[in-house]
């Protein structure tokens, strides 16, 4: 087994004994970019590891032979991976892939300051027989459901890097489930067949709105509209305002017709009307980020996009046609 610590994140991985022939039973600790760097540049099917009196390591292939030195192996934290008594979460690597593709792009970044936002919270109680996952920047939120598998109540903030630590590490492993525990100390516990993955949680309070009732708008004005026709508008209309420090697009909804509009000092305007599948409700005019606007019409997976608004201070609403995914934006005030 190869066991890495950076500090944050610590991996457990058990190499299958199909590869891999052991003459003596030991243990080293190196530098592991030096060893990946040599294994990455031959071309050997098989390579010849050997400890020599406690502090240098054999490389060697039938043309190949280096020595490495090595680090002094009681300088390595001891980590117990016992983890039998804390209830499991049953997650897919197509769990996973969705939460990242749909939900964790939307998140607060982190720059020097870790704010719950800038994880996917990830909760078994909001919606029943749901696990429902969560991102936000406090401007736009994704928002995600999937089926749940097990039978704790449960809810965490997980980190992006974790998420997508666990979709890399799927190409290295032929389980494709993951099981997802707490421990005692607030520990995250990533299992499969091949690994174990311990990382830490996001602490803080996800925002109460977000939580309880950001998608619960009057929808007085509904319209349906093709995602590509939306999709190719608004990539058209972008060029007008790319340079601005804030991209805004305006949509003009009048006499049942559906209207973008952009506007810049440098480059000038453009409008499109936006050829419309369905539309119920009255006239409005609101403002957007286009960049935010744009991305969360990317995210959606299926031909048909439903926008929902109740007046130009109100989130516009984003529904497709799988119940299970939706989206939100707050508008730009417009002065």
């Amino acid at each position: 087994k190869i066991i890495s610590n950076n500090g944050n994140t610590i991996l457990q991985y058990l190499i299958n004994q199909e590869k891999i022939e052991i003459f003596e039973e030991g243990k080293i600790l190196i530098n592991p970019r030096t060893l990946l760097e040599i294994a990455n540049k031959l071309n050997d099917e098989w390579i010849e590891l050997n400890k020599i009196e406690e502090t240098v390591l054999i490389i060697k292939t039938n043309k190949f032979n280096a020595q490495i030195n090595l680090i002094n192996e009681f300088e390595y934290p001891i980590t117990n991976f016992d983890n039998y008594n804390n209830e499991k979460i049953n997650f897919t690597i197509n769990d996973i892939d969705q939460i990242i593709q749909k939900v964790s792009w939307s998140t607060l970044p982190i720059t020097n300051e870790i704010k719950p936002i800038c994880g996917v919270y990830i909760d078994s109680e909001i919606n029943p027989n749901k696990i429902t996952c969560l991102g936000t920047d406090s401007y736009k939120i994704t928002y995600l459901t999937l089926e749940n598998k097990n039978n704790s109540n449960f809810n965490f903030i997980i980190d992006n890097t974790t998420l997508k630590i666990m979709s890399e590490l799927y190409k290295w492993t032929n389980d494709s489930n993951f099981k997802l525990s707490l421990n005692e100390m607030n520990k995250l516990f990533i299992e499969n067949e091949n690994l174990i993955l311990i990382d830490k949680v996001m602490y803080g309070e996800y925002p109460k709105l977000v939580l309880n009732n950001a998608f619960n708008i009057n929808s007085n004005i509904v319209i349906n509209v093709l995602k590509k026709d939306l999709q190719s508008a608004l990539e058209r209309g972008k060029i007008f305002v790319n340079s601005e420090r804030t991209p805004l697009v305006l949509i003009n909804i009048e006499n049942n017709k559906m209207f973008l509009e952009f506007s810049s000092y440098e480059f000038g305007s453009s409008k499109e009307e936006i050829n419309i599948q369905k539309i119920s409700g009255n006239n409005l005019k609101i403002l957007l980020n286009v960049n935010f606007f744009l991305n969360l019409i990317n995210t959606i997976d299926v031909d048909n996009v439903e926008l929902h608004f109740e007046n130009d201070t109100k989130p516009v609403v984003i529904y497709n046609d799988n119940t299970n995914f939706k989206e939100l934006l707050l508008p730009i005030k417009n002065n």
